[in-house]
């Protein structure tokens, strides 16, 4: 079957297409009580600045030790943001 030749970029230039463009940033969020902790305080950080927040990922989980005893959780989150229009 022949399917017919069909433009790249047509779906960009139908004005109906809902167009959204968003932006990842990534925080390292740091706690004594544990990693779930570490997450949280990294969304608390990054809501005081960035609007229009709408997922996260935690790409790594990592942590300090002292005396063989865990002293630190840090959770390497990335997040990710509407941008608006102009």
């Amino acid at each position: 079957m022949v399917y017919p030749r069909r433009d790249k970029y047509a779906l960009l230039k139908e004005p109906s297409v809902i167009k959204m463009v968003y932006k990842k940033i990534k925080l390292v969020g740091v706690s004594d009580k544990g990693f779930q902790q570490a997450v949280e305080e990294a969304l608390v950080q990054a809501s005081k600045t960035v609007n229009n927040l709408r997922w996260f990922e935690v790409t790594k989980y990592t942590g300090a030790l002292e005396n063989n005893k865990i002293t630190e959780y840090q959770a390497e989150v990335e997040f990710a943001f509407k941008v608006e229009k102009d």
